[in-house]
């Protein structure tokens, strides 16, 4: 199971690569939109980074396991209200994908 943690968590940091790629094709370059834009890449990104240090690092401490499990609960609830308001493939995939980060990380806690 640690390994498709893994796996998924490296496919929501592409993700959100590709969105912050995506940015120019969309959005003037330093418009307010794209800055906009930009901020949902990099929160994808920085979610998935806190998951590949919980699934790497032995800490005693349950304080990052609360902020991993609290970050990927409510990157969750983002996920299925933007699916419900915008139901686009790329907003599917980004829902299957945190629904199971989600679950494989409270699975690895």
């Amino acid at each position: 199971m640690q390994t498709v943690h893994l796996i998924v968590s490296l496919c929501l940091m592409v993700l959100g690569i590709v969105h912050i790629l995506a940015t120019p094709r969309f959005y003037p370059l330093f418009s307010k939109e794209s800055m906009w834009f930009i901020s949902g890449g990099l929160a994808l990104f920085n979610g998935a980074t806190l998951n590949l240090i919980m699934a790497n690092v032995s800490l005693e401490s349950a304080a990052l396991q609360y902020l991993c499990h609290g970050n990927n609960v409510l990157l969750l609830l983002f996920s299925f209200v933007f699916v419900r308001i915008y139901p686009k493939p790329q907003l599917k995939l980004l829902l299957i994908l945190m629904l199971m980060e989600t679950l494989l990380g409270f699975w690895n806690a």
